[in-house]
């Protein structure tokens, strides 16, 4: 792209002057229309706006805000922007920030190392204003279902994204209290199932691209990978809680189909259970993740099974009786699977306790759970060491952003 060399020789040149008063009005455009009419690489968005910022006495950031504003039209579906694009955006603001990327080559051919690009533009402070519409686009769940048939570009974007958050969620607590404010007031609106589906969406992403980040950077650190941990483990108590809400919304007398919408919420939530178990495992060391994660677990658990019992179905048709018992372990038993298959050290704590409180609470249950019972008798016995590794979670994750788009296609919003 000549124009952009161009733009980059004359940024270069222009060091300790005051032509930025010429310049910058051009090149905003010139690179607003780069970065809609081509695929503009990392390397190139990062040369130009770190020339503009490191040369430059007066707006500094200016080329830097450009770049976020067409993310943040992109983000919104105000401008059309291919997503491979906006997925090079997203991974210039993360770059930025510290965060390894892999391998970035620049219009020469030449590697850039990502301990060189980092607190290099000035996005972390252009960035904080575009959050929350990122954060929407988390919840969007037609996302990944309407770009299903152009590959996992849209599980990509959305990671990235989810990792962009994850990072800005621990420089600033505010950040946490603008996207999630229902965390701290530990209110959900069960009356309103779509609303808390878009929650759990959002969270459950934040919380991939966290464990994301943090087996991304365990090889190559620029910034600590310790400090990106955007929930502390005393979110444990808040999860739980939540979870808690959402299970006995299901005994409250209602209508048929705002139960079912209810119903729908199940498959989201115990994706955030499994999410937050393996959060915990990542980013707490032992101890912790047992004593964290048995009283989260137990106190889900219970919930789940108390629902189970036959006295709590009293107040169901016999149809709803029949089919809420899977409906509550399908997920369940999906997720145990899953856990199992990444052989996370905790869960050779949990599994136990899981199967002895539902041998606790068979005689009150349907027929049905007899199945489902198995199933768990099955999956107590691992077939790996249970040893969490990066590469056995390098995979997981892969297959773990397929297993979101596939619940949030299965959703109907």
């Amino acid at each position: 792209m000549p124009a952009v060399k161009l733009m980059i020789c004359t940024l270069q040149a222009a060091k300790n002057t005051d032509l930025h008063r010429n310049l910058l009005g051009p090149f905003s455009k010139l690179l607003s229309k780069v970065i809609t009419d081509t695929s503009v690489s990392v390397a190139t968005l990062w040369i130009v706006c770190s020339r503009c910022y490191m040369n430059l006495t007066r707006d500094r950031d200016k080329l830097t805000r450009v770049v976020i504003e067409e993310l943040d039209l992109g983000l919104r579906f105000k401008k059309e922007i291919n997503f491979s694009c906006l997925l090079n955006l997203v991974k210039f603001i993360c770059v930025d920030r510290g965060a390894y990327i892999g391998d970035v080559v620049d219009l020469d051919g030449n590697s850039l190392s990502s301990s060189l690009m980092a607190n290099q533009t000035g996005a972390q402070t252009a960035v904080q204003d575009i959050l929350p519409a990122a954060a929407v686009f988390l919840s969007d769940r037609s996302v990944c279902v309407k770009h299903h048939l152009v590959g996992n570009t849209a599980q990509q974007l959305k990671l990235a994204v989810a990792q962009m958050i994850a990072i800005e969620l621990c420089s600033n607590e505010e950040v946490t209290q603008k996207i999630f404010p229902w965390l701290r007031s530990r209110e959900i609106p069960i009356h309103d199932p779509c609303e808390v589906i878009n929650r759990l969406v959002t969270l459950n992403w934040v919380l991939l691209g966290s464990i994301a980040y943090r087996a991304s950077t365990s090889t190559y650190t620029v910034v600590d990978s310790t400090d990106v941990v955007p929930f502390r483990e005393e979110m444990s108590e808040v999860i739980a809680e939540l979870c808690t809400t959402i299970i006995q919304g299901l005994v409250v007398s209602v209508k048929e189909e705002v139960w079912t919408a209810r119903v729908a919420i199940l498959p989201v939530m115990f994706e955030l259970c499994k999410l937050w178990t393996v959060y915990c495992e990542v980013f707490f060391p032992s101890p912790l993740p047992a004593t964290h994660l048995t009283d989260f677990w137990s106190s889900v658990t219970v919930s789940v099974l108390s629902i189970l019992s036959t006295k709590s179905l009293h107040v169901r048709t016999e149809s709803w009786r029949e089919n809420l018992p899977r409906q509550l372990l399908q997920p369940f038993v999906y997720m145990v699977d899953s856990l199992q298959t990444l052989a996370i050290t905790a869960l050779s704590k949990l599994l136990p306790r899981w199967l002895e409180m539902f041998s606790v609470f068979e005689k009150d249950m349907a027929a049905p759970m007899q199945d489902y019972l198995q199933s768990c008798n099955r999956l107590s016995q691992p077939e790996v060491k249970w040893d969490l590794n990066n590469v056995r979670l390098l995979k997981w994750l892969v297959q773990e952003q397929e297993v979101l788009a596939s619940i949030e296609g299965a959703v109907k919003s």
